[in-house]
């Protein structure tokens, strides 16, 4: 993902910074593309990061040097040509004449030669907390000249908004959770028995099917929708039961983060009427979008819409969160934030009400910030 590289090393010269050096699994998939999430379509790098880890190195330039164990040498070859590789042994196993030779005999000794060879010895790097909790102690010991700044904020910054790429690929993994979406609710409000098993396994299907992986899935009927960490069961949806959906799709290591409710017929009043505010709320939150806007406002008006439609004790700590390589990630919509939003900043906008063995509401969308206000991304 050449724009993203880009972006970081446009930040980093701005810095004065030489190098990044990043552990953290999604900092080194967020300048890698390495597919080392839990929900690969193969996970064998997520739990060979792990095991054997990788580091990053990207210097200002744009070179992208990848010090990780020998296992990935087929794989990087094969799949990312753009890392240069720098491999250490490991235990696993595999047959192949042609492997190429060792960097060093470990991690730790393949980044302090790299470091020597790079020249880095008296640059400036910027570590993120994973390298600095494993390494940091050693490497200031064997390189007291070069200087340790924070990488962590960088990151988090840059990560908030999105490049044309990842926008592509969360919109990707949008269109599949809201197609699933579509085909449980004509299930539901068809009226047919169905199950929370078979409504799971229905939307998981669909999501195989638009090339996708799911981070989770979460389906509860009647009186299960209310509980948040409720498995899908043999519960068999009702006449006049609500049944509350929370997809988390993937697409290429990006995902998202849609909810909605369904009301197999005929619907309880009470429960829809709730639903309308609720779906009012977020509609009002999502129109007030725009560059320039504060989060905490966001906050404050879908909260205040709640109450004021005569639901008083309505409480949340946030009604939205960032997405991308995480489910939820910066920036939120929370009453404390004071993040200001930009334009290619992608929010999952969500007002739910849970009411205890009785139903469980939600309704969810993805939204990106553009440049005069917002566009919607899913549309179930």
């Amino acid at each position: 993902m050449n724009s993203v590289v880009t972006r970081v090393c446009r930040s980093m010269v701005e810095r004065g910074i030489d190098a990044m050096v990043l552990g953290d699994a999604a900092n080194v998939f967020y300048v890698t593309d390495l597919p080392i999430s839990s929900t690969s379509p193969n996970p064998v790098l997520f739990v060979l990061q792990r095991f054997s880890p990788s580091v990053v190195f990207l210097t200002c330039d744009g070179r992208v040097v990848l010090v990780c164990s020998l296992a990935l040498a087929q794989h990087l070859e094969n799949n990312a040509p753009w890392i240069e590789p720098r491999f250490y042994p490991t235990s696993l196993f595999i047959d192949d004449s042609n492997r190429p030779g060792t960097y060093a005999d470990s991690l730790w000794r393949g980044i302090v030669r790299h470091v020597n060879e790079a020249r880095l010895t008296s640059g400036c790097l910027a570590v993120d907390s994973a390298f600095k909790t494993a390494w940091g102690g050693q490497l200031t010991a064997e390189f007291p000249k070069a200087r340790w700044v924070d990488a962590d904020g960088i990151l988090k910054k840059l990560r908030m908004v999105k490049t044309a790429e990842e926008i592509t690929r969360i919109e990707r993994a949008t269109d599949a959770a809201c197609a699933a979406v579509r085909v449980a609710r004509d299930i539901v409000e068809s009226g047919v028995r169905v199950t929370e098993r078979s409504l799971f396994v229905e939307i998981r299907s669909v999501l195989v099917r638009e090339s996708c992986q799911w981070n989770f899935t979460s389906v509860g009927g009647g009186i299960n929708s209310p509980d948040i960490y409720h498995q899908p069961g043999d519960y068999e949806v009702k006449p006049g039961d609500v049944v509350r959906l929370d997809i988390g799709a993937v697409y290429q290591g990006y995902g998202t983060d849609i909810a909605t409710t369904l009301f197999a017929p005929p619907p309880d009043e009470k429960c829809y009427r709730l639903y309308a505010v609720l779906k009012e709320a977020q509609a009002r939150v999502i129109k007030a979008m725009k560059p320039g806007a504060r989060a905490s406002d966001l906050f404050w008006l879908g909260q205040e819409y709640v109450r004021s439609a005569g639901y008083h004790h309505y409480n949340r700590s946030m009604i939205g969160h960032g997405v991308g390589i995480e489910t939820e990630e910066d920036p939120f919509i929370s009453p404390g934030s004071d993040v200001i939003l930009s334009e290619g900043m992608v929010f999952a906008v969500e007002i739910p009400y849970y009411i205890r063995d009785i139903a469980g509401l939600n309704t969810e969308d993805l939204v990106v910030v553009t440049a005069n206000g917002c566009e919607p991304l899913s549309t179930p």
